[in-house]
């Protein structure tokens, strides 16, 4: 027990130490580090992009607005790009399988001084973090740049343009010295503009209040006009004192450095990761050569005990196949013997229908033999006249006939023939024509079911009409339905099914004589038909004795039944139940003791694929 115990431990531990060995070997993602290597220069190209056009649009020679923006954007975006890439590598809500791979990294390193450069997951997201503070902070003071700037372009056009057409409607009134002054005022004040140091805004300032008392020397229609342009030049001070305010952080390189510092600690991480690695690779190596030569050695004393083990195996695979052959023969004579008995209820199914058929034809032979008799007797008895209406035909055809011989032949007619008896005797015949008619039809329609029935046989597939189906059942087993049974039909139009006639006519049969017989001779049997979504249902109702709730799940297993010894053989549902499975098909048992039984089943129709709906029922 302590040994293999001992065994037992040994054992781990080799696999412990070969997994520990295995997650320091891997884990590095070179098309990460790389990604993250190549996002970091773009933010310090950006940012030193960003600078320099700010210093381009501090002279106010051209309008980078759009430019700063984009910049500005686009160094939001690379920075989000660059904390997704580093939570790809530094992931601190790790699963347990990287939490423990850290741990198992940290420990070596910690006897490895020349991967004392590693950072963890923690540290680097704190590091990340305050990159991503001073992002915010660089791009909100661009931001404010860009739109200063912005700001005072558009006010110095406007003052610009303003101050022309003020001083060119001057000019047109006569005061071209007072137009003059004002223009070159304007003038001066944005030049000074252009500088952006605190001396010319001081200047600026005062120039506009000089400039603003020569508001009341205007016309009383420009008052307003210049007063607006005097107060968007008083704006233009902030605005340009913000921008060389933001500049200044722009320039400071503030997020250039910590760009550069996070640049250096992601290389120093991945080469101490890399280091690790390539030690970790090379033990890796030595102790699989190791463990290799353990499982030579456990493999050679295991082939001896795997020799020993297949002879036992094939002693024990000869039992097996005897036991074997023993129960696939048992099987074999269970499975003929259901057949047998399958072919046996088909066989009785068929007996009972032939017996009812030949009583069927029996009845109607047996009064066209009758009338056909009497029909004999009565030609017999016109004969006679007919024999003296030829000789009075003949008599009166021939060019030379007396008329004495024509009126003896009608004097013996007379005797011989009754006007009544004709009259009579013509009805008689008539009505026996009917009846004989009638009779023969019956026996036509019976001889074309049985014929419909054998033609149904000879197809393996076709697509049969179920209404028709029920109609030549209901003609074949008419000896059954005679005396207290009333047969109810309703009949939906219905698509045709795609099916083997000869088996639903099976069904049909068998239903339909379950359903007599459970009535005993009286009742309503109920025939319907109806199209429910795609299924084509059958529904055969009667009103016999039904069937208890205890053997309501039981009436579809083979041989079992509630009839009486030598009554049935149980297997007549059991085979319906098999033929509607084999058409993909579904039936339904509904009944209650003393009220009868309920069975519909369900088909799919010939031009609706059911395999989606089987599978979703089946599911």
């Amino acid at each position: 027990m302590l040994k293999n115990a001992l065994s037992f431990f040994a054992v781990a531990a080799a696999v412990l130490l070969l997994a520990a060995l295995y997650i320091l070997s891997t884990g590095l993602d070179d098309d990460a580090q790389r990604r993250l290597d190549l996002t970091l220069g773009h933010l310090k190209d950006t940012s030193i992009a960003i600078e320099r056009d700010a210093r381009n649009a501090r002279n106010l020679a051209v309008d980078n607005t759009s430019r700063l923006e984009a910049l500005s954007t686009n160094l939001s975006s690379s920075v989000d790009q660059f904390g997704q890439e580093l939570s790809g590598i530094y992931l601190v809500d790790a699963s347990v399988y990287i939490a423990f791979s850290e741990q198992l990294r940290s420990g070596y390193n910690f006897f490895s001084a020349r991967n004392q450069g590693r950072i963890d997951s923690k540290q680097m997201t704190e590091d990340f973090a305050a990159l991503d503070q001073s992002a915010v902070w660089f791009t909100g003071k661009t931001n404010s740049f860009t739109q200063s700037l912005s700001v005072y372009l558009n006010l110095q056009t406007s003052v610009s343009k303003e101050s022309r057409l003020i001083s060119q409607e001057l000019r047109q009134q006569g005061k071209r010295l007072q137009a003059d002054t004002i223009f070159q005022s304007v003038q001066q004040i944005l030049s000074k503009g252009l500088s952006g140091s605190e001396q010319d805004l001081i200047q600026i300032r005062k120039q506009i209040a000089s400039l603003k008392q020569k508001q009341a020397q205007l016309p009383p229609n420009q008052v307003s006009r210049f007063s607006n342009m005097i107060a968007e030049m008083h704006r233009m001070v902030p605005n340009r004192r913000t921008m060389e305010s933001e500049l200044e952080n722009i320039s400071s390189g503030r997020f250039l450095r910590q760009v550069s510092n996070m640049k250096e600690r992601v290389t120093r991480d991945y080469l101490s990761r890399l280091t690790t690695i390539n030690e970790s690779r090379i033990l890796l190596n030595v102790y699989t050569v190791m463990l290799l030569l353990v499982l030579i050695y456990f493999g050679a004393r295991l082939a001896n005990s795997y020799r020993v083990l297949n002879r036992s195996h094939d002693e024990l695979e000869e039992r097996v196949q005897d036991r074997t052959q023993d129960l696939e023969s048992a099987y074999q004579n269970l499975s003929d013997s259901q057949v047998q008995l399958v072919q046996a209820e088909k066989m009785s199914s068929l007996g009972q229908l032939v017996a009812g058929v030949m009583h069927e034809i029996n009845t109607p032979l047996l009064y066209i033999k009758n009338n056909t008799e009497m029909v004999s007797t009565n030609v017999e008895e016109f004969s006679t006249t007919m024999l003296l209406v030829k000789d009075i035909v003949e008599t009166v055809s021939e060019a030379d006939g007396s008329s004495e011989v024509l009126q003896k032949q009608l004097a013996d007619l007379c005797k011989v023939a009754d006007p009544e008896t004709i009259q009579e005797n013509l009805e008689e015949i008539s009505t026996l024509a009917g009846d004989t008619k009638d009779g023969l039809e019956q026996i036509s329609e019976l001889v074309q079911s049985l014929k419909d029935f054998s033609r149904l046989d000879r197809a393996n597939e076709d697509r049969f009409d179920v209404r028709e189906g029920l109609e030549k059942t209901l003609v074949i087993t008419r000896n059954m339905i005679k005396g207290g049974i009333e047969v109810e039909k309703h009949f939906e139009k219905v698509p045709d099914i795609l099916c083997a006639p000869s088996q639903i006519n099976q069904i049909f049969i068998n239903l339909i004589t379950n359903a007599i017989q459970a009535m005993d001779g009286k009742g309503k049997l109920t025939l319907s038909t109806q199209l429910v979504e795609h299924w084509v249902e059958v529904v055969v109702q009667d009103e016999g004795c039904g069937i208890s709730e205890e053997h309501i799940s039981k009436v579809l297993d083979p041989f079992f039944t509630t009839k009486p010894v030598g009554k049935g053989t149980g297997l007549g549902l059991s085979i319906v139940n098999q033929i509607v499975e084999e058409h993909h098909g579904t039936i339904d048992i509904s009944s209650k003791p003393g009220v009868g039984t309920r069975i519909a089943i369900r088909l799919p129709q010939a031009d609706h694929d059911m395999k989606e709906e089987r599978d979703v029922a089946a599911a």
